[in-house]
């Protein structure tokens, strides 16, 4: 305790990194109330890491006005993470352009985050160019994730060498994002060998920062810092790589194979692996488990998951649940799921409700939503438009 008694009588003494450092020594062990004091002090005598780290513990503790006051603080102290999170905690409170500024400083000091974060809301505002420049610097700065980020702009901008290439850095460098784009783009090419090696490592990335993660989480009793905020989707890369390659095997026939990349995604939280788990489940015909796969997956946010929960609802006769499953498959987009609910709503007499359902269907391209559609409209004498959408119904393929 000889250093933090020190660090106390800088303090008192007026000294800025005295009371940094005694702030640090307190959020070391635990005594937020003391770093707390101790590092509004080292801010108020101009200390921008006592400001950064007095906004951290501000923030956890909900006082987001005291937060945004002490990172503007460290912010105009020069601490350009200061910046950087100042414009997240903007963007938090919906002031999208007080968030810019504070990215754009963050990024001209040269913060790897500072200019991540500029990107991504560059690429919200549709400025793809100026976006795959930002991720590139800060992928320059050192944040891994940035080449894989890039290399997504750069493959909707037209740039597929360019997009591999950054892919392929990413990957290099660890990263479970950069190897599951460069998979899936190897995967869309036909190039099946070299993609099922790139989901592993995918994978296995993944694996490696889910045990960093766990590691820091067990031994972090300090402050809180910069975390990599990209964490949640290298884990969430790593998983659904796990998935696709379970999907890679299970159509080369390697079901064995396959079903253990969907158990592994499933038991990582994967709603898509689930999903596909209670696919092969219920083509061998162990209908039990595949419900209880089909369940998790819908729980997840799985639109296949709802929708094949769905089915098999309604072939044991549980008409309720079934419409309820299609609900949630149609409100998330599955064009299989809107065409079911439709003809549920149909059959207990919600006409309207079951031709919104079918035109959703329809217009994601279901053949069976477009004919349900037809139906409908001929019904109603609308005899036009339902022509038209049975000739929609036939070209996807569509046989009475």
């Amino acid at each position: 305790m000889d250093g933090e008694a020190d660090y106390r009588r800088a303090d008192e003494a007026g000294s800025a990194s005295g009371s940094f450092n005694l702030g640090l020594s307190l959020h070391l062990r635990g005594d937020l109330v003391g770093a707390k004091e101790a590092y509004a002090r080292a801010a108020a005598r101009g200390d921008a890491p006592g400001a950064y780290n007095l906004g951290q513990i501000l923030r956890g503790e909900g006082d987001l006005a005291g937060s945004e006051e002490a990172f503007r603080r460290a912010g105009d102290l020069g601490d350009r993470h200061g910046d950087t999170a100042l414009g997240a905690l903007l963007v938090e409170r919906g002031d999208a352009v007080g968030a810019t500024a504070a990215f754009v400083r963050a990024d001209q000091g040269g913060d790897a985050l500072g200019a991540f974060n500029l990107a991504a809301l560059l690429e919200a505002e549709g400025d793809d160019r100026a976006a795959a420049q930002a991720y590139l610097r800060a992928e320059q700065r050192g944040y891994v994730v940035g080449g894989a980020a890039a290399g997504t702009v750069l493959l909707r901008l037209g740039d597929e060498t360019g997009a591999e290439s950054a892919f392929r850095r990413a990957d290099g460098q660890g990263s479970a994002m950069g190897a599951f784009r460069l998979a899936f783009l190897l995967h869309g090419r036909g190039e099946i060998g070299a993609a099922e090696e790139a989901y592993r490592r995918a994978e296995q990335h993944g694996e490696n920062r889910r045990e960093q993660t766990a590691a820091r989480h067990a031994d972090d009793d300090g402050p809180a810092g910069d975390f990599w905020t990209e964490n949640d989707g290298e884990l969430q890369a790593g998983v659904e790589a796990a998935n696709n390659l379970g999907v890679l095997l299970r159509d080369r026939g390697q079901m064995t194979a396959a079903e253990d990349a969907f158990r592994r995604a499933d038991e990582r939280g994967s709603g898509e692996g689930a999903a596909s788990l209670g696919v092969l489940l219920e083509r061998r015909r162990d209908l039990v488990a595949a419900q209880h796969a089909y369940r998790r997956a819908d729980e997840r946010g799985s639109a296949a998951g709802a929708y094949n929960l769905g089915q098999i609802l309604a072939r044991n006769g549980d008409v309720a649940g079934a419409e309820e499953a299609y609900a949630r498959a149609d409100e998330r987009g599955d064009p299989d799921g809107a065409a079911m609910h439709g003809v549920l709503l149909q059959q207990r007499g919600d006409l309207v409700g079951a031709e919104a359902a079918s035109r959703r269907a329809d217009a994601r391209g279901s053949a069976n939503g477009a004919y349900n559609l037809a139906v409908s409209l001929k019904q109603r004498g609308e005899l036009h438009e339902a022509n038209e959408a049975l000739e929609r119904a036939r070209r996807r393929g569509f046989q009475q």
